[in-house]
C-alpha cells in the first residue's frame, strides 16, 4: 500500500503531506521521519517506509532534511496507530501533536495514540 496526501495550510498555515508506504496491508511497523524538503522549507513532509532500516535511508531515499523521527506500529483489523520512540540520528520530531493529526486525519477511522 501506497498513501502520499497533501494538506494545504494544515498547520500554522504550512502545508504537510504525509507519505505512507507499506508492503502489507493488514498490519506493519517500522520507522517514520519529519522533515522539509529542501526545495519547498515551509512545506512539512512525514514520512513512513517499513522498507527502511535506518531513519536516515527515509530522510535520504525521499531527500528531506530530517527534523526528527519515531516508531510506527500500523494495524488495518484493529483499527489503530501507536506512535513512539526517537531517532537516534536525529531525536524526537519537534511537535508529536502535529504527527499525531496528520494520521488521524488520513486514517479517520482509527485511533492514534502516542507514547514517550
Amino acid at each position: 500500500m501506497r498513501i502520499r496526501k497533501t494538506w494545504k495550510a494544515f498547520d500554522k498555515g504550512r502545508d504537510v503531506s504525509l507519505v505512507f508506504a507499506c508492503a502489507s496491508g493488514k498490519k506493519t511497523q517500522g520507522k517514520f521521519v519529519v522533515g522539509v524538503h529542501p526545495s519547498e522549507a515551509e512545506h512539512l513532509m512525514i514520512v513512513f517506509d517499513d522498507s527502511a532500516g535506518f531513519h536516515r535511508d527515509l530522510a535520504l531515499r525521499y531527500r528531506l532534511r530530517a527534523r526528527g523521527g519515531g516508531w510506527l506500529e500500523w494495524n488495518a483489523t484493529r483499527k489503530c496507530i501507536r506512535l513512539s520512540g526517537r531517532s537516534q540520528a536525529y531525536g524526537r520530531e519537534p511537535d508529536r501533536e502535529l504527527t499525531r493529526r496528520v494520521l488521524q486525519t488520513a486514517f479517520p477511522d482509527f485511533s492514534c495514540t502516542c507514547e514517550s
